[in-house]
């Protein structure tokens, strides 16, 4: 099972100007930088949460189907479409007429309509993929100051966030761990 990016988000939980006031930077010169740090910092804290909170295109790509299939990362939006290899190795897009997106739970599920059965799929690997949208329309205010957290540390550490975490080397996670807590999906 692996979910891959389809499409980045449009725009991002954090704009730079709210960046730039959070961590009181007053020039244009490092824009790039900024941006770049951003979209890590937002990816790092939906990597601890668990949950898309920028909204973006995901697929799923599964071997098989199963009784009910978890959607990673909610929260799910929408469904676009379910495709799988048949048995002759030919592509076919599953009829929405046999399955339902249960996306009012806390964790968002597609599961099989009573009377209907999961077609056959070639016996290979990644036979199955869904794509759907995840993300928040609006980001709850705890996750957004996650991501300015961690982008302040991301920013004033960068040569940590640019190499990859070292111990120790970005001192606010317990800060962002209690702020995340409550939208935290557990495996």
């Amino acid at each position: 099972m692996g979910v891959k990016i389809i499409s980045q988000p449009a725009s991002w939980p954090i704009l730079p100007a709210d960046a730039k006031l959070f961590t009181r930077i007053d020039t244009t010169s490092e824009d790039t930088l900024i941006q770049s740090l951003i979209e890590s910092a937002v990816e790092h804290v939906e990597n601890r949460v668990g949950r898309s909170i920028a909204t973006r295109t995901l697929e799923l790509t599964l071997d098989g189907f199963s009784d009910a299939i978890e959607l990673p990362r909610n929260p799910v939006k929408s469904v676009e479409s379910i495709k799988y290899d048949d048995a002759n190795g030919v592509e076919q897009t599953l009829a929405t007429s046999v399955y339902t997106a249960d996306l009012a739970s806390d964790r968002h599920w597609i599961v099989r309509n009573s009377g209907e059965s999961w077609p056959t799929t070639l016996d290979s690997i990644n036979t199955v993929r869904i794509r759907y949208v995840a993300g928040y329309s609006l980001v709850p205010g705890p996750l957004r100051s996650a991501c300015l957290i961690a982008f302040g540390d991301f920013y004033t550490f960068r040569e940590s966030a640019m190499t990859g975490p070292k111990a120790n080397s970005v001192p606010s996670e317990a800060q962002i761990d209690r702020l995340i807590a409550d939208y935290r999906l557990w495996l």
